[in-house]
């Protein structure tokens, strides 16, 4: 019966992952990545968010916002900080619906944090994000 189970999942998984392969190969040829030496990447955690916006918010705005989020470099644990817009793609795998995506790199998960509780960070994101986006999504890793 076990055997008979083990035989029916992994039936079910091989059809429904048949063209994921080929498709995914196919995107990843699609492009390069250069990668930076392990060593200087190690410890390192990456803040990334992005931010739809509301539909009436300009594409000008959008703009000031993405110049002033690269002034943030200079809260103490920020080590790069950088921001733009989508790039449009045709994979399908690619979500370029976002307005604004934006990338932060920090020695720890307590200067994270502490930039995330930064006054000035605080009054960033009162003065140019709450009220004016639809949608914000945040991933942190290391």
């Amino acid at each position: 019966m076990k055997k008979l189970m083990l035989i029916l999942v992994m039936s079910c998984f091989g059809a429904g992952c048949a063209n994921w392969p080929e498709a995914s190969n196919q995107a990843l040829n699609q492009t390069s990545v250069e990668r930076a030496p392990k060593e200087e990447m190690k410890g390192r955690v990456q803040h990334v968010v992005l931010i739809w916006f509301k539909s009436d918010v300009s594409e000008q705005y959008i703009k000031k916002v993405t110049d002033e989020t690269k002034q943030l470099t200079h809260i103490p644990g920020v080590i790069t900080v950088n921001a733009g817009q989508a790039i449009p793609s045709d994979r399908p795998m690619v979500d370029d619906s976002f307005d604004l995506g934006v990338t932060m790199t920090f020695d720890s998960v307590a200067d994270m944090k502490a930039y995330v509780n930064h006054p000035e960070h605080k009054a960033f994101l009162k003065r140019y994000i709450m009220g004016k986006v639809e949608k914000l999504s945040i991933f942190d890793f290391q």
